[in-house]
């Protein structure tokens, strides 16, 4: 190949180089300018992520504000409170496996009703499910749990009735267990039948104590008690942390609770044993200072200081008893007399619509077919005409 031929072959690698470097750099602009494109989309979306929170924040304020008008508006015409009550009489129920979870729960208050009576323990409801006697004469529709009130002497005498040895058989029993997240002991109304606590249907029981009086005074050493015992429960916590991991809430054993009885402990009782003792401990310091009755009734009842009420809610023994009556998913059952007094303290006006409904209710695995079954089997073991 001559030089001249050389030189024609370099300058076409040139040209050809030039060009490829043109291309490139058209490419690289082109990339950076989509890559500064997705850049302001980003900014973009950013900005309008933000007005739209605030538009939902305002929007939720004004759905809060439009709620309240529009019940005043339809409460307006008749302003009274029969009216009020039928507005939330005829307020569609829930349905499908939602309201099944609830007549199943239902089913547990009814079955601990009637050992009551059984046991002349006296009970009424409360909290939730007194609003929801009250207003809808059953569950309120966007709830699920029941909640009942017992002065201490009843409670003792039905938990003592219960664990007796019987010849007939009980569609429910009284738990007591101690619950490591909340630091505090509850007790419950739950069904023999194993199926039924599995989809998570018990019934509350809130433990009343005669307190010597209702000064706020009383209350603040309340509390302060109270912290006293969190602080224990808290060394509970850190003992057996390996256990509560694995189970944040055990039940506690018969003998072991409230009625003096001696303790035949198991190596997996220990921390539950430990647990009723710290209570019971803590309960008869109360009465060592002068602050709590068992027996001697008093103008004022309070929560024992180691269930979950930080705010150590004091109730006029006159706005309890003597008690009313009131009905609940078709069944009668005592309510305190005063109820709107208690209701309207805890609450503020219980006969208007919460801002903070949660519609729906937690999925528990467990299919229509399945909740329906066990509803039919929990109705079946309650039906027992006396």
């Amino acid at each position: 190949m001559s030089v001249e031929e050389e030189l024609q072959v370099v300058e076409k690698i040139g040209t050809a180089l030039a060009e490829m470097i043109s291309v490139q750099g058209d490419m690289i602009k082109s990339l950076t300018e989509k890559v500064n494109a997705q850049q302001a989309l980003i900014l973009q979306l950013g900005e309008n992520q933000k007005r739209l929170l605030t538009e939902i924040t305002v929007g939720q304020h004004k759905t809060e504000a439009a709620q309240d008008n529009l019940f005043d508006t339809i409460v307006g015409a008749g302003g009274s409170s029969d009216n009020i009550r039928d507005i939330f009489m005829n307020m569609p129920k829930a349905v499908g496996k939602d309201r099944l979870r609830q007549l199943i729960t239902a089913e547990t208050l009814n079955g601990l009703n009637r050992e009551c009576r059984r046991s002349e323990s006296g009970m009424f409801l409360m909290y939730g499910t007194l609003i929801g006697a009250i207003r809808h004469a059953g569950f309120i529709p966007w709830d699920d749990d029941i909640d009942v009130g017992m002065r201490y002497a009843d409670f003792a005498r039905l938990y003592e009735y219960m664990t007796e040895e019987k010849d007939d058989e009980q569609s429910v029993r009284v738990q007591v267990s101690y619950n490591s997240r909340t630091r505090s002991v509850q007790c419950r109304a739950v069904s023999c039948d194993p199926s039924i606590p599995e989809c998570g249907a018990f019934t509350d029981i809130y433990v009343l104590r005669y307190l010597t009086d209702s000064s706020e005074d009383t209350r603040r050493r309340l509390i302060a008690e109270r912290q006293r015992l969190n602080e224990r429960f808290g060394q509970l916590n850190d003992k057996y942390a390996e256990l509560f991991a694995e189970k944040p809430e055990i039940e506690i054993p018969e003998n072991a609770i409230i009625l003096d009885r001696d303790c035949d402990i198991s190596v997996y009782d220990e921390a539950a044993v430990e647990a009723a003792e710290i209570a019971r401990e803590a309960e008869q310091r109360l009465i060592d200072m002068g602050m709590v009755s068992r027996e001697a009734a008093t103008d004022t009842l309070g929560h024992c200081i180691f269930t979950y009420d930080e705010e150590m809610e004091l109730i006029r023994t006159d706005d309890v008893f003597p008690l009313a009556e009131a009905e609940f998913e078709g069944e009668r059952y005592n309510i305190p007399r005063n109820y709107d007094e208690i209701l309207g303290n805890v609450y503020g006006n219980y006969m208007s619509l919460p801002h903070d409904m949660h519609i729906g209710h937690s999925d528990i695995g467990l299919s229509y077919d399945e909740l329906k079954a066990i509803y039919e089997s929990a109705r079946a073991a309650n039906y027992n005409p006396e």
